[in-house]
């Protein structure tokens, strides 16, 4: 390259870009506004976009027992301890959990068009199950601690579920255990110090003593 066409920095210094007009409009004023649509394009997308694709609400569940399975037009669809997004729109929901009345209502979902991607529109679903046979359900999660309490000593590897508490939770969740009934005591003992002695008699170790403790 000969040195007349070498670039040298004055070169780049003194560079100059021209923008030449567009359809005959001058780039002062047809940048102003192919970036005022780009950020209006930019601000539908995040703003109003996401709302149009899935307008509905996120169904917040308050209510008990904790941990009722949530079916929704006959369709599982999580548990009530997770919020669960619905499209706009009416719905059956169905509300079970084993050892209480299943409890049913119909619902009608809205949304929320404007910043839904960011804080998308809660519907609150408030919820009460009663218990069906609440000392069938409680003798039952007693037999499955006394089967984890004699299985052994837990290890890293594994913990005993607290099978017997969260049932006992449950229950009291709905005040069942108020009257001592479901405890079945004896008529000369305290339901819930019979209670106990049932817990620590299937108790073969301090870690399996939790479960019994905490119920």
């Amino acid at each position: 390259m000969s040195e007349e066409k070498k670039i040298t920095q004055e070169n780049i210094d003194n560079a100059e870009v021209h923008l030449h007009p567009f359809l005959g409009v001058s780039p002062r004023k047809y940048l102003p506004a192919l970036y005022g649509l780009l950020l209006a394009l930019i601000l539908f997308l995040l703003l109003f976009l996401p709302g149009i694709n899935n307008y509905g609400s996120l169904l917040v569940f308050s209510g008990a027992p904790a941990e009722c399975a949530v079916y929704v037009d006959n369709a599982f669809k999580g548990d009530t301890d997770q919020r669960l997004f619905l499209k706009a729109g009416s719905y059956s929901l169905r509300i079970e959990h084993q050892g209480f009345q299943t409890e049913e209502m119909k619902v009608t979902i809205g949304g929320r068009l404007f910043g839904s991607l960011f804080s998308k529109k809660k519907a609150k679903v408030d919820y009460s199950l009663k218990p069906d046979k609440p000392i069938e359900f409680l003798d039952a999660a007693f037999g499955e601690f006394s089967t984890w309490s004699l299985s052994g000593t837990p290890s890293a590897l594994y913990q005993f579920p607290m099978v017997l508490s969260s049932a006992a939770s449950d229950l009291a969740s709905t005040s069942t255990l108020q009257d001592g009934g479901v405890f079945g005591a004896g008529a000369d003992d305290k339901p819930e110090m019979a209670f106990m002695r049932d817990i620590l008699s299937m108790t073969v170790s301090p870690v399996a003593a939790r479960d019994g403790l905490r119920a």
